[in-house]
């Protein structure tokens, strides 16, 4: 469906003959056609009555799907990840982190974006980095259509991290990671509260937040906006656990979660969805040490929200994350392929 975006935009078009999936009952529709009308679907079925000026696709029974949505990549704010002028994921220079909104550094003219959309992948979560601070600013959600008006949710969630990222940029344990993130966000509830007394060192205490960040994080506490944090071990998704315990409004998402599936229940009781690298099956860090192809479907199982992203690698390549998934289904398929 991706490939006949752009021609629907000012006609209509039939795509007859198709296995159609949707995200709604019935799921899935054989010999089904779906009908576009300027720009917009507006009818799928098998009794779907096909206008007489409407352009006719005929797809032989092939699956027609809509368009594929990544939930975590960094498509449009970077090109190439050797090449600083390309790269607007992480300011490890800035004054402010929380604050920074990554969708200022989108570009919506980049190559990897026709790339994705021709693979069909038509919207993207496009996500910051932590590169000074345990925060690396606001997310968005874009379009991969063309034109240059793409951002679709400026400001959709904050990004931060704990775990072995955490700890190295909070000093150097995860106990101080854990202290910067749950501060910050208790700093935002005073800035909140009178942003006069803060602004003069926090009246009778000295703020470790600047005003500037500690306003950014103020939608966070007040659960308006989601907290995206990438954590990997066990240990680290209790600590997650734990700051919405601290936090109660906080939308939590786990970002990772690759031994996500020692503490599914957990999980699931807290009610915080997960991202997660489809193919994480190596222990190539000491917090990945249980790391499995099963994580995914133990997690859906235990009734948690699961999405798969591309998370570090190669994230400004989210065309990848059909390959990954497709991988996915096929170790699931294989005897013994799940742990």
């Amino acid at each position: 469906m991706a490939s006949v975006a752009a021609s629907a935009l000012a006609q209509t078009i039939a795509i007859t003959n198709a296995q159609v999936y949707t995200v709604a009952k019935p799921g899935a529709i054989a010999g089904g056609t779906v009908l576009i009308r300027d720009g917009r679907i507006a009818a799928v079925g098998t009794d779907v009555a096909v206008p007489a000026d409407a352009k006719v696709i005929d797809a032989g029974g092939k699956p027609v799907t809509p368009g594929i949505f990544a939930p975590f990549a960094r498509v449009g704010i970077v090109e190439v990840d050797a090449v600083d002028e390309t790269n607007d994921v992480g300011a490890r220079g800035s004054v402010v982190q929380a604050a920074i909104t990554v969708a200022d550094g989108f570009n919506p003219t980049a190559t990897n974006i026709p790339v994705a959309r021709i693979e069909g992948v038509t919207r993207a979560v496009i996500a910051p980095e932590a590169t000074k601070d345990v925060f690396g600013g606001f997310g968005a959600i874009v379009s991969l259509g063309n034109g240059f008006n793409l951002i679709m949710r400026r400001e959709a969630f904050q990004f931060a991290v704990l775990g072995e990222e955490g700890a190295d940029l909070a000093g150097g344990s995860r106990g101080a990671a854990y202290r910067v993130l749950s501060n910050a966000l208790q700093e935002a509830e005073v800035y909140a509260e009178n942003r006069a007394r803060y602004r003069t060192n926090g009246g009778d205490r000295e703020g470790l937040t600047n005003h500037v960040d500690a306003d950014a994080l103020g939608p966070v506490v007040r659960g308006a906006v989601p907290l995206m944090v990438k954590a990997n071990s066990a240990a680290d998704l209790l600590q997650l656990i734990r700051l919405k315990q601290d936090f109660p409004k906080l939308r939590l998402i786990a970002l990772g979660a690759a031994e996500g599936w020692r503490v599914a229940d957990q999980l699931a009781a807290a009610k915080i969805p997960v991202i997660l690298y489809a193919l994480d099956n190596l222990p190539t860090q000491f917090e990945t040490l249980a790391a499995t192809f099963s994580n995914a479907g133990r997690l859906q199982r235990a009734g948690i929200v699961v999405t798969l992203g591309m998370l570090d690698r190669a994230a400004h390549q989210p065309r990848l994350l059909l390959q990954h998934a497709g991988n996915l289904v096929g170790i699931g398929r294989t005897p013994g392929g799940w742990a």
